[in-house]
């Protein structure tokens, strides 16, 4: 919902060889525009340099027992001038030198009511 504090959960999936990755060394950056097409800047980005990308929970390379996950927080004024009722595009990528890689995107939607 707009204007609310929110933490996005996200978890890496296995490997072609069935590993799951440690990700807790990586420089992550998660960004939000109108389509997965835009130029220009987002209109939200978290990053791990600024702390609003986290990688918390346990490492394990088994995908059964790995706890580790990668989350997004968003404070009530991140979203609070966006417009709800909405789809945007979201991706998350990998920043490291010479690992630069989107780890995922897809549609996000940010929900609006009429209490703000």
């Amino acid at each position: 919902m707009t204007g609310e504090d929110k933490q996005l959960e996200l978890t890496m999936d296995a490997d072609d060889d069935g590993t799951v990755p440690d990700v807790s060394s990586w420089t992550l950056e998660w960004s939000m525009r109108k389509t997965q097409t835009s130029s220009g800047a987002a209109i939200l980005s978290k990053s791990t340099d600024l702390g609003g990308v986290v990688v918390s929970g346990v490492y394990d390379p088994d995908h059964s027992i790995n706890q580790q996950k990668v989350l997004i927080n968003f404070a009530d004024t991140d979203t609070a001038l966006l417009k709800g009722n909405v789809k945007y595009a979201h991706s998350l990528k990998r920043m490291d030198d010479t690992n630069e890689v989107v780890l995922m995107f897809g549609d996000f939607y940010l929900g609006q009511v009429t209490e703000r």
